[in-house]
């Protein structure tokens, strides 16, 4: 519940277009290391994880939507 409240977060104060994949890609990996059983503050891990993966999931999410305009264009 808490993970989902910081995606929407995230998400809506970000201008969704600038935060919709590092928040994706925060809230899997918070979903996957409570899947595991660890325990581990939840905030400070969610947003370094959203933090440390910013760059990496905006130019995935560039090169996505360049691919997909060049596709769309054909």
């Amino acid at each position: 519940m808490v993970i989902n409240i910081l995606y929407i977060f995230t998400v809506a104060f970000g201008l969704v277009v600038f935060t919709i994949t590092p928040a994706t890609i925060a809230s899997y990996v918070c979903m996957k290391v409570i899947n595991e059983g660890k325990d581990f503050p939840l905030l400070k891990t969610y947003f370094s994880i959203f933090k440390s993966e910013y760059k990496k999931s905006m130019m995935f999410l560039l090169y996505y939507l360049v691919t997909f305009g060049i596709l769309s264009m054909s």
